[in-house]
């Protein structure tokens, strides 16, 4: 129900501005002594939110990767980590359909050429081979484990560990095409872009678990957010602080809602406002750079994809009595796996360009 009021209130605010005029030319356009969020910040998101998407999946699996039980900063780290995995993906999701949006509008209708290229090759390939070995390492870790019987359970119910993520960025680059290259008024394109993840986010509402749709609709706003920027950055020229204060204290309220009432899960506004509080937030600071960052914001899809295998290892072969040296152990593995995985990609990368 949450959902559907979010959507209605998105449209409406399509409606409402109609009569703004969107980004044209971005260049030109001066929003004062504020920076837009850009790629530093983009760089830096990568590195930080994979990381919190480990922690969140180390608290969903810690009953087999701590069989023994979780000493006190076990239970503090994810205790505090474990319920973000719907917000690091909304917040990803934001950025990319604004990373989309700021790409097109500089480069207009050439932004097109060689998208599905360049886009599915950079997605899959990775994709492909992480699944591969993560499906070899199951079949033989795992009791009695079958790949087409997992399968058949992704087609389902929608669980396939964190491919399912995969999945929904597809769809959402095959719309964001569709709609911005064959109509012409952007604003008609935002809104049948708006109609298109509503749809398919009420497919997966009916036929998958919530992960598969409660974070979706932060691709549009992130494609929102971008036409509009200048704009906003010019009206509310100010009054920053006041805004990024009051949309503070709602996430905070909104966050504590549940605890009280678990029939409101207002959780599902959080991750729509969240986003934008970040981005605003960041106007303000300079990104974090450097060579470690940008070292890890490389390997940010890889780390992604195989901290599933990691998990799995530490799940069921891989043990340790101290859980410092295990959560220590696992991010290791991880990156490790990831650098080692995004060298191959490279490569293949090269061979079909």
């Amino acid at each position: 129900m949450i959902y559907v009021c979010l959507l209605c209130f998105l449209i409406l605010v399509l409606c409402c501005t109609s009569k703004i005029p969107s980004t044209i030319n971005r260049s030109v356009e001066n929003t004062g002594s504020l920076c837009r969020f850009g790629l530093d910040w983009t760089t830096f998101f990568k590195v930080i939110l994979p990381f919190i998407i480990v922690v969140h999946h180390i608290d969903h699996n810690y009953e087999h990767i701590f069989p023994n039980g979780i000493s006190r900063i076990g239970i503090v780290l994810l205790g505090n980590f474990g319920i973000l995995g719907a917000i690091v993906v909304g917040i990803f999701f934001f950025i990319s359909g604004y990373g989309l949006m700021s790409s097109f509008l500089k480069k207009g209708d050439a932004y097109f050429e060689g998208f599905f290229k360049k886009r599915f090759v950079k997605l899959l390939v990775p994709f492909i081979l992480v699944s591969t070995i993560e499906q070899m390492v199951r079949t033989q870790v795992i009791p009695d484990y079958s790949v087409t019987e997992s399968f058949l359970k992704f087609l389902s119910s929608g669980f396939f560990f964190v491919q399912w993520f995969v999945c929904v960025l597809l769809f959402f680059y095959i719309f964001f095409y569709l709609c911005f290259k064959y109509v012409k008024d952007r604003k008609k394109a935002t809104f049948l872009l708006l109609l298109c993840v509503a749809l398919l986010s009420l497919f997966y509402a009916y036929m998958y678990t919530e992960h598969w749709w409660k974070s979706n609709l932060c691709f549009v706003i992130g494609v929102f957010y971008c036409m509009y920027e200048p704009y906003i950055t010019r009206k509310l020229n100010g009054k920053w602080k006041l805004i990024i204060s009051f949309l503070a204290i709602l996430v905070a309220v909104l966050t504590i809602v549940p605890r009280f009432l678990p029939q409101l899960d207002t959780i599902k506004i959080v991750i729509l406002i969240l986003p934008v509080l970040l981005v605003m937030t960041t106007y303000f600071f300079t990104a974090p750079n450097g060579r470690v960052v940008e070292f890890f914001s490389k390997i940010s899809y890889e780390t992604f994809l195989v901290h599933s295998i990691v998990l799995t290892l530490f799940s069921y072969v891989v043990s340790f009595s101290s859980t410092i040296l295990t959560f220590f152990a696992i991010f290791v593995g991880t990156y490790v796996f990831a650098w080692i995985a995004n060298l191959i990609c490279g490569k293949v990368n090269n061979l079909l360009k």
